[in-house]
């Protein structure tokens, strides 16, 4: 496997591995020229309507169609529902908690709560639901389907039973653990807080079918805390 940089798309590089076909329905730098650039590389598969807004299902028939191999996505369908399943079955007391995920930018953090997010439409399957607090909060987020909540707010993040984030660097992530309103917070001195790298990070942004097994491995010890959790 070759890892690529999701904020730098070198064509390039992706030129030298001689790809039949380009996935790029979550490539949220991809821009016109870009595409136009890829294009000449391969024919390449994009969002049809807003990024991080199409469904998991359809997205999966969409590209096993374009590989001319629809029943192989039906079969990469099947198995994430098992993953999905069994974790629910392995821990029950996942119904009903809440989450938050977010990403910490310099002074604010952008936090997913639009309920048609694909992040957000993953963690109801797992029985989880976006924490309201944070949910109804007024404001326009700096991607789609969140909310942008200042460090000053940080406090809410207590009442979540569970938090994700990630970081664009080390140094954000120090800035944001070491805020006087952060730091202090009980569930960021908890286990049920989990800092996420880059590749389950940007698993979690858009769960493809094909990545939700892998995901839920990378979330399952945060989550049985928070399934436990009164």
């Amino acid at each position: 496997m070759t890892w690529f940089d999701p904020m730098n798309i070198n064509t390039e590089r992706i030129a030298g591995l001689r790809p039949d076909l380009i996935l790029a329905s979550t490539a949220f730098t991809l821009d016109e020229p870009t595409y136009k650039r890829l294009s000449t590389v391969a024919p390449v598969v994009t969002y049809e309507k807003r990024l991080y807004g199409a469904d998991a299902t359809e997205e999966a028939l969409r590209i096993g169609r374009a590989l001319g191999n629809e029943q192989g996505a039906r079969k990469v369908l099947d198995t994430a529902d098992r993953a999905v399943e069994k974790l629910k079955a392995d821990l029950p007391g996942l119904a009903g908690k809440t989450y938050l995920y977010g990403q910490a930018r310099d002074g604010f953090t952008v936090m997913i709560t639009e309920e048609t997010n694909a992040t957000a439409r993953f963690m109801n399957r797992l029985g989880l639901t976006p924490l309201p607090a944070v949910a109804n909060l007024d404001g326009k987020g700096s991607v789609p389907g969140a909310v942008d909540v200042s460090h000053e707010r940080a406090a809410l993040y207590d009442r979540a039973d569970v938090l994700f984030m990630t970081y664009q660097s080390g140094a954000l992530q120090e800035k944001f653990e070491s805020d006087p309103i952060v730091s202090g917070l009980r569930i960021v001195k908890s286990d049920r807080y989990l800092p996420l790298g880059v590749e389950a990070a940007t698993a979690l942004q858009s769960p493809n079918a094909a990545a939700v097994p892998w995901l839920i491995g990378e979330l399952r010890a945060t989550l049985a805390t928070a399934a436990s959790a009164r």
